[in-house]
């Protein structure tokens, strides 16, 4: 079971139904220790050929994660890139708990149009 925190920004912007929803399936996630995960919640192509992307990132360490400058990377059940890019945050994540997350692509980084989003691998790293 995954403990779970917002953004100070999302904390203010969700409805009390909407946190609700997202603790709901975070408890029936698993963190593995020692480690930084991410598992997807919801992709979907927007209107102008972008793509959207919300996650839970998940701390697996004993320390809180300060994530600045991170190389996020969807692929498909084929190990197609979807989507790729780099993004600039200002990210803490609480330790031993998971905290969820959007990115928004341009559609510059959009590889893929149209693939099938219902099996994808999301990779997030920290660029130091």
């Amino acid at each position: 079971m995954s403990a779970i925190h917002f953004h100070p920004v999302w904390d203010q912007q969700l409805t009390e139904k909407e946190k609700e929803s997202y603790i709901q399936e975070a408890q029936t996630l698993v963190i593995p220790e020692e480690s930084f995960t991410v598992s997807p919640i919801m992709t979907k192509y927007k209107r102008n050929g972008g793509l959207v992307a919300t996650v839970f990132l998940h701390n697996g360490f004993p320390y809180p994660l300060h994530l600045h400058k991170l190389s996020v990377r969807i692929t498909n059940q084929h190990k197609e890139t979807i989507a790729q890019g780099d993004f600039s945050s200002s990210l803490e994540i609480n330790p031993m708990s998971s905290q969820p997350w959007s990115f928004v692509f341009s559609k510059q980084m959009v590889n893929l149009t149209n693939a099938d989003l219902t099996y994808i691998a999301i990779a997030v790293s920290e660029d130091v």
